[in-house]
């Protein structure tokens, strides 16, 4: 065979392979709390693009635990993509003087925003402070949002959400909810609080997307696990539970953290797809399930397909303390298109994967060629 005999029989198997997972016109989403407080921005962008070799492809990143602007824009440009937003909820490290008081999350992309938000709850209500998110591109119309939602002080979160609107009809959320710092029980009462004052605003603004005929992702750190994967996790909105006093619902059953139930009402079409991940959080056993999540409404949600994550032996990978969260299209017989090589428990599954990486080498030699043609 020739070589334009091999360039024409990859373009043909690329062919074949993307229409797999170009069926469904919907982006391929990847959450990961990169933890990166304490990272420089280079070393940081690495362990993402090592993260992304890993995994596969995927056309919108959404980040939580980044600090700077600095530190988006590098990922950005370390794994190839052009457009990234960054809330603003915090001051910078240089006014809070700790990491973790400045933490933000962001949304990075292969194709760019048409206009993009946040709700900002630290600052003064309704608005927040009176700085918008940061953008890539400064012509993009930026927000912060005034939800009319009303809160107890101490029930406040550190954190509100950022959302990325596209042109085709889709808002993705980056979330990152307050965690409970091994709390549990009564004294977890103030942390669920705030995670429910999170998913209120969340499905408050996203059931106006909704009504708007868009479809949604809610995407992040939720720190918290899906209805019945754990005790502290409620079912019933309107039972206000404190554990101690055995009022959580029939026989005490039901979970003192309605959070998730809060943002699943949003919509019938609403699918929580990581309901079955494994734990994600690396560095400590808080009873099973996964606490970061990929969630999806409206007219899209159909099209995807049940999140996958990588499987870790460790308590780190690539630099972080979670492990990521990835849903692509969903095939005609409900399997993912493309899964993690941290997954590969069989021979079929690891060739799956080696196809994969072969595959984004083919790709990237064809990118070349093309470019040496023009020239």
């Amino acid at each position: 065979m020739n070589f334009l005999s091999k360039i024409m029989t990859a373009c043909a198997l690329i062919t074949c392979l993307s229409y797999t997972s170009a069926w469904a016109d919907v982006p391929r989403i990847l959450t990961w709390n990169v933890n990166g407080g304490q990272q420089d921005k280079d070393i940081l962008a690495q362990n993402v693009n090592d993260m992304k070799l890993d995994v596969g492809s995927f056309d919108v990143l959404v980040v939580q635990e980044v600090i700077s602007s600095q530190q988006v824009a590098a990922i950005a440009e370390k794994i190839g993509f052009d457009h990234w937003v960054i809330s603003d909820f915090s001051p910078p490290v240089e006014v809070t003087g700790k990491w973790f008081k400045s933490l933000e999350v962001a949304i990075i992309s292969k194709t760019p925003f048409e206009s993009v938000a946040e709700w900002d709850t630290t600052g003064k209500l309704p608005n927040g402070d009176p700085y918008d998110p940061r953008t890539s591109d400064t012509s993009v119309p930026t927000e912060s949002l005034a939800l009319g939602l009303t809160m107890k002080s101490e029930e406040r979160p550190s954190r509100g959400f950022l959302r990325a609107d596209f042109a085709d009809g889709l808002s993705v959320y980056a979330v990152h909810w307050k965690s409970s710092g091994g709390a549990s029980g009564d004294e977890d009462l103030p942390n669920a609080a705030k995670r429910e004052n999170n998913a209120r605003g969340v499905a408050k603004d996203a059931s106006d997307q909704l009504g708007r005929g868009r479809s949604v992702v809610i995407a992040g750190d939720y720190n918290i696990q899906p209805i019945g994967k754990h005790i502290r996790v409620g079912s019933d909105v309107s039972e206000d539970c404190t554990p101690s006093l055995g009022n959580c619902g029939a026989g005490g059953l039901d979970g003192y953290d309605d959070s998730v139930k809060i943002v699943s009402d949003i919509d019938s079409s609403f699918r929580l797809l990581s309901e079955e991940l494994p734990p994600t959080y690396l560095r400590g056993n808080f009873g099973p399930g996964a606490i970061d999540h990929i969630a999806v409404a409206g007219p899209l949600a159909a099209s995807y397909s049940l999140a996958t994550t990588a499987s870790v032996s460790q308590d780190s990978y690539f630099g972080s303390d979670h492990s990521p969260v990835f849903a692509g299209v969903a095939s005609p017989g409900g399997s993912d298109v493309m899964r993690s090589t941290g997954l590969a428990t069989s021979a079929a599954s690891a060739r799956n994967a080696k196809i994969q990486r072969l595959m984004k080498e083919v790709r990237d030699r064809l990118d070349a060629i093309d470019a040496l043609m023009v020239s």
